[in-house]
């Protein structure tokens, strides 16, 4: 579950109103508790208090876990209670449902509530990020959630031990001296969110895959990328860099962030995940087993003519292709159109001889002749 927590400046409460009730595409907002007016009119009264602070905005993703109207309840009141803000306090819940493309469902709700104490006070929000992991790990542990390790575990371990939760401490126990790095932040849960594509379900998925032996993980990546419709695996600018391919043309996700691979190691595992995706893709759409030989042959020599008479042989040049062009930008060149629509690269002077055979090959391949 993540929880996020911020403040709304006070004359900015209809901005914050509106960017909650805002309907993306294909998505389904609906208001499950009060109503705009409240928290309009709330932000109004912080205005005339001379506040410069009138509500708090708090984000509410419980990942691929559905929440019960006594579930959202709960996690409201945790995060009252943390804030210092009065439990009869009234708040707007705004849920947003969206489908994503493997058919489920992905939903997360935002709350707007009044940030004022029992006192009149504004509320403090200082050491919101830390605080907020405080939330989502006991309400994990409560509503019998997978715990998600957060960057501060042990200031959460330790004020859980403060606050006497034992049982959340016992259970957080296993968690406190890692210093977890988010699998994705919110810029990339948001456009996650809008292409219909389930990145709490990849990232998790690849954090087991990086725990697999190196040998077998390109295999394992290409059944990963194959359960998304269309999606692929490509070079980023950087050699770091394995971006994940959405059909939309957008790059949801930089693979290697998990997978921790180097730089030096990347082109091969780009060119192995990816023959390993055609293959199933392939033998998905012959209703072959598989592991069926490739048509056109395994290796790159082709050898003598290879007509394009048929889509399967198109394919094969194709991932013959990209497994050279991958090779051109691991070793930082760029390859690029110029005139009369002749192939030339730019890239560094001792790889040239490399660099200008890749290319040949390249030209060979579309024209569907054997390299020289």
């Amino acid at each position: 579950m993540l929880v996020k927590t911020k403040g709304v400046s006070s004359g900015q409460g209809s901005a914050a109103v509106a960017y909650v009730m805002r309907m993306g595409t294909n998505e389904h907002v609906e208001i499950l508790d009060r109503n705009p007016e409240d928290m309009l009119a709330a932000d109004e009264f912080a205005q005339l208090c001379e506040q410069g602070t009138g509500l708090i905005h708090t984000t509410i993703s419980p990942g691929m876990y559905g929440m019960s109207d006594d579930q959202d309840d709960y996690v409201i009141a945790c995060i009252k209670a943390e804030y210092g803000i009065p439990q009869d306090t009234p708040h707007m819940l705004v849920s947003h449902t969206s489908p994503r493309k493997d058919g489920t469902v992905q939903i997360h709700k935002h709350m707007l509530a009044i940030a004022q104490t029992e006192q009149g006070n504004v509320i403090n929000l200082f050491r919101s990020k830390k605080r907020d992991e405080l939330i989502s790990r006991v309400a994990e542990i409560e509503l019998g959630h997978d715990i998600v390790p957060g960057r501060h575990n042990d200031w959460v371990h330790e004020k859980m031990m403060e606050r006497g939760l034992e049982r959340h401490a016992v259970a957080m126990e296993p968690y406190k001296d890692i210093v977890a790095v988010a699998r994705y932040g919110e810029k990339q849960n948001k456009r996650a969110a809008r292409l219909g594509f389930n990145i709490d379900y990849f990232t998790k998925e690849l954090a087991s895959i990086k725990e697999m032996d190196r040998d077998v993980q390109p295999t394992a990546l290409a059944k990963l990328i194959d359960q998304f419709d269309g999606c692929g695996i490509e070079a980023g600018e950087k050699r770091s860099r394995i971006l994940l391919s959405h059909p939309s043309g957008e790059k949801p996700y930089n693979i290697n962030k998990i997978l921790g691979l180097k730089a030096k190691d990347t082109a091969d595992f780009i060119i192995q995940t990816q023959e390993n995706i055609d293959g199933l893709r392939r033998d998905n759409a012959e209703g072959r087993g598989h592991g069926s030989p490739d048509p056109v042959g395994g290796s790159d020599d082709i050898g003598g003519t290879v007509p394009l008479k048929n889509q399967t042989c198109r394919q094969a040049m194709e991932t013959r292709t990209r497994r050279h062009l991958a090779r051109i930008r691991s070793v930082g060149a760029v390859l690029v159109v110029g005139r009369r629509n002749q192939f030339q690269l730019r890239g560094p002077p001792t790889k040239l001889l490399m660099i200008q055979m890749a290319s040949r090959l390249r030209n060979r391949l579309w024209q569907g002749r054997s390299p020289d």
